[in-house]
């Protein structure tokens, strides 16, 4: 956990962007092995950050239903700019479809929607089944 926190505060740095994480205390279980989760992760925001601009603000909420937890990123309003290095491009590419994959493997879902980027992955029915129980 330590080492993916650390991670994001070096990407986060490197651009000098903002992760906007207010009120994120939700607490949410999923049905898939804890490491592979931290690395698809991970790699999303690893995809994202590189598209902030100096001081620009991204929002991560996570959000837990019955059946489905999901991560939802909002994009950079920047984009991708003019003339971007075509390298960045490419790697984001193969990063958007790698993390589609991975989620599909994980039984979840990777989609783009307008400025967000939802990763959607099978929630935990024990923890979900006890979380009603009180």
């Amino acid at each position: 956990e330590l080492a993916f926190e650390a991670t994001v505060a070096r990407l986060l740095d490197i651009r000098g962007a903002v992760l906007d994480t207010e009120g994120l205390d939700a607490t949410v279980t999923v049905a898939a092995d804890a490491p592979a989760v931290t690395r698809l992760i991970s790699r999303m925001l690893g995809a994202v950050l590189p598209l902030a601009g100096t001081g620009e603000k991204m929002r991560l909420s996570l959000n837990a239903g019955e059946s489905f937890g999901q991560l939802v990123i909002e994009r950079p309003e920047g984009g991708i700019a003019e003339g971007e290095d075509t390298a960045l491009l490419l790697g984001l590419d193969f990063s958007l479809r790698l993390i589609r994959s991975l989620a599909r493997q994980m039984g979840g879902s990777f989609r783009i929607e307008g400025g967000r980027l939802t990763l959607s992955l099978p929630a935990d029915a024990t923890a979900v089944a006890e979380d009603h129980r009180g």
